[in-house]
């Protein structure tokens, strides 16, 4: 019989759903118990993905199907061929009904134990009192998905978040926020650990690379490597970048109390992408307890808040009881 079954999938498209096999890997998940599920920037219509549509924005993802260098779903049967036919995705460019209704769709079909969603670059880890906010709509949407889920479908949700802070080479997103908002979360129970790199983690991240482009899972695996510098060529990053310690750490965030400290992801729910246009000009001010944490992390520097923060150490095994106990 099968096991649970664990929908995994990129939180904002692209590389991420490369550290959301890895994960799954690491957990020993069967291709049998596990479905794919990454949130991407299409818009149904918009895309003219009609043929691949299941319900609202819900798309069953062929294998081969984009021509797109950047695109790895449709990839995924290259390096793990017992998930060929069970890769789907949900547009967030689409209304809040239409992606809302599509997940229904897939929850009620498939009734997960859990659904752990990756991110490569630090999107997913924002509270939305940061200075400087990234590309962040994809990931704040499948954010808000996810605790809607949580909340309506009483599905487990899990976001996992690698090479935090090499969005744009590093220069997107600001390392000691990050830092201070990952502590804040900590303290408001949020943060369920801190994982190092899975077993095997850069055999797989390479393997995909051979079939896709990516800026953010080069970086990842130049940390798995070891290595100070990330050598990248494609559209938007070409060049030498260097390599952080913490790049390499998987920080495990519970995706609906997750969201619930967020203003940005908050914003989002009941909402969607359209919610999200005006956001960076009404930025709230941060609250007392993060600014302490920002001005402690500006004293001490982002490699120790991230060195602290590295001790709330989580097990694969204990992952793995996380998403399917």
């Amino acid at each position: 019989m099968p096991g649970p079954v664990v929908v995994i999938g990129g939180l904002g498209g692209g590389g991420d759903v490369g550290l959301a096999l890895l994960l799954a890997q690491a957990m020993g998940l069967k291709p049998r118990e596990t479905i794919v599920a990454s949130f991407l920037r299409c818009s149904v219509k918009r895309d003219r993905l009609t043929s691949l549509s299941i319900e609202g924005s819900l798309i069953k993802v062929p294998p081969g199907y984009f021509a797109d260098k950047r695109m790895f779903e449709d990839k995924i049967h290259l390096v793990e061929p017992g998930l060929a036919g069970r890769v789907y995705a949900i547009c967030t460019e689409d209304p809040w009904s239409m992606t809302a209704r599509g997940l229904s769709r897939l929850l009620e079909v498939y009734r997960p134990r859990c659904m752990i969603h990756t991110d490569l670059g630090g999107d997913g880890v924002l509270l939305g009192y940061e200075e400087s906010l990234g590309s962040y709509t994809t990931d704040t949407v499948a954010r808000a998905l996810l605790y809607w889920a949580a909340r309506e479908h009483g599905a487990k949700t899990l976001i996992a978040a690698g090479c935090v802070g090499c969005e744009g080479g590093g220069t997107e997103l600001d390392d000691e926020w990050l830092a201070a908002s990952l502590l804040y979360a900590d303290r408001r129970g949020a943060l369920v650990g801190v994982m190092d790199p899975p077993t095997g983690a850069a055999g797989i991240a390479a393997g995909l690379l051979g079939h896709a482009e990516s800026g953010m899972l080069p970086f990842y695996l130049a940390a798995l490597r070891g290595e100070e510098m990330a050598r990248i060529r494609m559209a938007y990053l070409s060049g030498e970048y260097p390599v952080e310690p913490w790049y390499r750490h998987v920080f495990i965030l519970d995706g609906e109390r997750h969201c619930s400290i967020s203003p940005l992801c908050m914003n989002a729910v009941g909402r969607g992408v359209q919610a999200l246009r005006e956001y960076r000009r009404r930025r709230p001010r941060p609250p007392r307890e993060l600014e302490n944490l920002l001005s402690w992390t500006h004293r001490a520097g982002a490699g120790s808040a991230f060195a602290r923060l590295s001790r709330r150490r989580i097990s694969v095994r204990r992952l793995y009881r996380e998403c399917t106990g």
